[in-house]
């Protein structure tokens, strides 16, 4: 289907557990397939039912179709686009905003609204590109500051004893997990650690990500996970990160890094920005300008694909 079927004002219709974002001219032919709970073609009374609603009001005034309010049982998959990070980001709030469903969490206070929750998959096309910085977000510019200090490892010395629940340091950084993977501080000496990694004898997984795309460029196998699955089901606050991915493509005499990063959990007001922010800069300072390096060849950001399990707007921030 050509890209002209879509433009800028998006319309959310779903079959089933299905997303579509289509304009009117699109909406006319796909629900033309839309199949009824009985598994029978609804060509008439459905599709009828479903352009008058759109044409006439542009939008049925919920997050799906009334008359498929009922097929809602699924969390729903979110997809946005945008050419920098403050765009992406402010189209990926509104999308949740307006598309997401309504849940409740363990973090609700009384009287909180529930959460609105979605699956969302951010594409920014120009990371390093201006709009960067996106005027409404909870922070200011120290706060992404201090934040790519920490992701470069600025803060790994606020980790925890595990062993000592007096300790109220940080269970983890990203940095550490990422440059130290399958360790953890404990309190006590060596010898009373039977299954601890000791600090500073993990896997550091940006060296060998860097180490792989140099040696091969072409590799799919150059990602970095944070999650520990003998520790982290029994901490408070496992991480929120799992995985980074990257992969590199030569044009001309540049190599063009792209980046896949997946979260398990994402706050959509509270944290998403410094996180998308953060894990730019962490991309050009430890993987880009090292391949730079080792390629001697210029290495430039290329798209970043952010996936959320669970990007999420809490009542309190709405």
């Amino acid at each position: 289907m050509s890209r002209e079927y879509f433009n800028s004002t998006y319309t959310p219709v779903t079959a089933g557990a299905h997303y579509f974002y289509l304009n009117h001219t699109y909406l006319r032919f796909v629900l033309r397939i839309i199949v009824d709970r009985e598994g029978i073609v609804n060509e008439a009374a459905g599709v009828r039912q479903v352009l008058t609603r759109f044409d006439r009001k542009g939008n049925s005034g919920h997050n799906i179709p009334a008359f498929m309010g009922a097929c809602m049982k699924d969390i729903p998959v979110l997809y946005v686009e945008g050419n920098s990070l403050a765009e992406a980001y402010e189209r990926a709030l509104i999308s949740l905003y307006k598309n997401g469903v309504r849940i409740e969490t363990q973090y609700d206070k009384e009287g909180d609204p529930p959460s609105i929750d979605a699956t969302m998959n951010i594409t920014i096309r120009s990371p390093w590109s201006d709009p960067m910085i996106h005027k409404a977000f909870p922070g200011g510019i120290e706060d992404l500051r201090e934040y790519v200090i920490e992701l470069l490892g600025g803060k790994d010395h606020w980790v925890k004893n595990m062993d000592d629940e007096k300790d109220t340091r940080w269970e983890y950084t990203y940095h550490g997990r990422l440059a130290d993977w399958g360790t953890w501080r404990e309190s006590g000496d060596s010898e009373k650690r039977e299954r601890a990694g000791i600090p500073g004898t993990g896997v550091n997984q940006i060296e060998k990500v860097v180490d792989k795309l140099s040696a091969q460029p072409y590799t799919r196998q150059a990602q970095m996970i944070t999650w520990m699955p003998f520790m982290d089901f029994d901490v408070y606050d496992p991480p929120c990160l799992q995985s980074i991915w990257y992969r590199l493509l030569k044009d001309g005499d540049t190599w063009t890094l792209s980046t896949n990063v997946r979260f398990r959990s994402n706050d959509a007001w509270g944290a998403n920005f410094m996180n998308m922010f953060g894990f730019t800069h962490f991309t050009k300072l430890l993987i880009a300008d090292r391949l730079q390096e080792k390629l001697n060849a210029p290495v430039v950001l290329g798209r970043l694909n952010w996936q959320a399990d669970s990007f999420h707007l809490y009542g309190k921030d709405q």
